[in-house]
């Protein structure tokens, strides 16, 4: 698997705030994978065990997109958290 794209909004305190997203709330992010899946709404989060990702849900709470394996989603955790890191 390739995460061809990473797109990432980071926000500030006030955004988060303002906003009422919660203390947890780091960044908005969209990916590509193998430039061919695009997954919108991923959240970055900041839990008690570290950074973790929150995978978009419907209007009913379900999942709309998220990784079957454990393997596949710490390695987009990885790669995201790189991207993160870079942009600090």
């Amino acid at each position: 698997m390739i995460l061809s794209k990473i797109k990432m909004n980071k926000y500030n305190n006030d955004y988060i705030e303002k906003n009422h997203l919660g203390k947890n709330f780091l960044a908005d992010i969209d990916i590509i994978i193998d430039y061919d899946i695009i997954i919108n709404d991923i959240k970055l989060m900041d839990g008690i065990k570290g950074k973790y990702l929150k995978f978009p849900v419907d209007d009913k709470g379900r999942s709309v997109a998220y990784p079957i394996k454990e393997e596949a989603r710490q390695f987009i955790l990885d790669e995201v958290l790189k991207k993160y890191k870079e942009e600090d």
